[in-house]
């Protein structure tokens, strides 16, 4: 666990941090997490800050600083330009999904000096078990036409994977989708 809003002991959640920034190669103290709370904001980062940012996006043109993204059922989405050096990370779930955060990060990391951007969307719910009601259905799909999904059951759900990735590619950015259907060997 990486995160200490569900309650979880912040000692056991600092020493997690200190096992994923080694694994990853790099030094703990270069980690920056967010606040998440499935809105639009990004912060861009050029060290870790004292203070952890209320944001669902980071955005940095700083070597060696890693952005840390946490996620259950929301999409984690990965961004870069490695020609620019420049990288972010959003959370996209789908409250961020229709408040924008995918269109703010890429802005975040254009106006950081991103030009050709890749995208790379993690494990999330898929839309075949995202089961909502009809209303919110229709309240998603009105802001993401590409979200509306039906569960393998035949109930309404959204498919928020699929709202990011349609509004990556509306903004020119490539993306690679871990949990592409059509490659299963990526699950």
């Amino acid at each position: 666990n990486l995160g200490t809003s569900n309650g979880d002991d912040p000692e056991r959640v600092a020493r997690n941090h200190q096992i994923a920034a080694t694994g990853l190669g790099l030094d703990p103290e270069c980690m920056v997490r967010m606040s998440q709370k499935h809105g639009d904001v990004v912060a861009t980062v050029s060290s870790r800050p004292a203070d952890i940012p209320v944001a669902d996006g980071l955005v940095t043109t700083t070597p060696g600083l890693g952005l840390l993204v946490r996620v259950a059922d929301c999409v984690p989405v990965i961004l870069a330009d490695v020609e620019a050096g420049v990288v972010g990370v959003a959370h996209a779930g789908r409250p961020g999904l229709t408040a924008g955060i995918v269109a703010s990060t890429v802005a975040g990391l254009r106006a950081a000096g991103a030009d050709s951007l890749v995208a790379w969307l993690g494990p999330r719910v898929c839309g075949r078990c995202y089961e909502v009601p009809a209303q919110m259905r229709a309240d998603v799909s009105a802001a993401v036409p590409s979200a509306w999904a039906t569960t393998s059951w035949g109930t309404p759900a959204v498919d928020v994977g699929a709202g990011v990735a349609s509004q990556l590619r509306d903004l020119g950015v490539d993306v690679i989708d871990l949990m592409d259907a059509s490659d299963p060997s990526r699950w």
